[in-house]
């Protein structure tokens, strides 16, 4: 500013713009705009003039004249305030320090978003196996009673039940399947308790040739 006012504009503008690379504060970056579009009017350049005036309001919207300026320069300078205020206020090309900042969405909000509402079709899945196993336990279990209430009175099947036919295994069944039952139900609702969550149990399942199979880690 002081080469400016001793009339040395090339050395006040080479000043400036070297002060602007380092990133000054925004009252000062202002200010350095200003004066550089005071000397391209000295240099007969108002398209120049107009562009760091707006730089300088952009950069600092408080910003003002130095008094004592000519009338072209105020007019250029208020023209350059309606133009920066009728358009976006993007940060100073020149000042590196000014940065339009940028609205994030918070992170809990993003997470939410991105994992949506909880679906309980897995739970209600293991729930329903639970729910047969225990039903078809039951009926295992009754098969087994009523071939032990049939054997005290028919030695045939007496016979049968200890030399280990298929259907003397019933209560072994039975004891599987209320067993396999148990354990889907309990699965079922301890997915449906943590659904949707980072804690929730991975369930899988898959087929054979001996039947169905259900694993999970928890």
């Amino acid at each position: 500013m002081q080469l400016f006012q001793n009339f040395e504009d090339q050395k006040s503008e080479a000043a400036l713009r070297a002060l602007l690379r380092r990133s000054p504060p925004k009252s000062v970056a202002a200010r350095a705009h200003i004066y550089l579009a005071l000397i391209a009017l000295n240099a007969t350049e108002p398209e120049v003039a107009q562009t760091e005036f707006e730089k300088a309001v952009r950069t600092d919207v408080l910003i003002d004249l130095p008094p004592g300026q000519s009338p072209k320069a105020q007019i250029l300078f208020a023209e350059a305030r309606r133009e920066v205020a009728s358009g976006p206020m993007p940060a100073a090309a020149d000042s590196p320090s000014i940065q339009t900042a940028t609205p994030r969405e918070p992170a809990a909000a993003a997470a939410v978003a991105a994992q949506g509402s909880p679906s309980h079709l897995p739970a209600y899945v293991v729930g329903g196996i639970g729910v047969a196993a225990l039903a078809a336990g039951g009926i295992f279990g009754w098969l087994q009673l009523e071939a032990g209430n049939s054997a005290r009175n028919d030695p045939t099947l007496a016979a049968a039940l200890s030399d280990g036919q298929p259907y003397a295994q019933d209560g072994l069944v039975a004891d599987v399947l209320f067993g396999v039952g148990g354990a889907a139900l309990i699965t079922a609702i301890v997915l449906f308790a943590t659904e949707g969550t980072a804690n929730a149990p991975a369930v899988a399942f898959s087929a054979g040739p001996r039947g169905l199979a259900l694993s999970g880690a928890f």
